[in-house]
């Protein structure tokens, strides 16, 4: 949205900027068509910085998102484990013995995407001033 309202007002000011010229030539521009053009102007930097920092933002808020779900991940697969609690008999050990297995290898797979969500999170800023913006 925002990024179309920066396209729109580029577009109107290159607008302005002709109609401008073209009044200049004929000696009809008034100073506040020259400090118009010139606000819109200085608005250029701070809306690339904006935006920049809101890019920064929806990154860092969809790898908290990617770590909330591996957490849920890891949280739930660790109430399976604990539930492998004492078997009353073999077949139900054995039992307990296939779904450990099942779970260790589950964990065995996922450990490389949860490393690399780790990885991913050190490229991001030390300082919470891109969260807050």
């Amino acid at each position: 949205m925002a990024e179309q309202e920066l396209v729109q007002a580029r577009s109107k000011m290159e607008e302005l900027k002709t109609t401008g010229s073209e009044m200049n030539k004929s000696g009809k521009v008034s100073k506040e068509v020259k400090a118009c053009v010139k606000d819109l102007e200085s608005l250029q930097g701070p809306c690339e910085e904006r935006k920049r920092k809101l890019e920064e933002r929806a990154r860092i808020l969809d790898f908290l998102f990617e770590v909330e779900a591996e957490r849920v991940w890891v949280a739930d697969k660790k109430n399976v484990v604990d539930a492998f609690g004492g078997s009353n008999g073999f077949h139900q050990a054995q039992g307990a013995v296939k779904r450990f297995a099942t779970v260790q290898s589950e964990v065995s797979a996922r450990k490389g995407r949860i490393e690399n969500v780790i990885e991913r999170g050190e490229t991001f800023p030390k300082s919470a001033e891109v969260i807050q913006t």
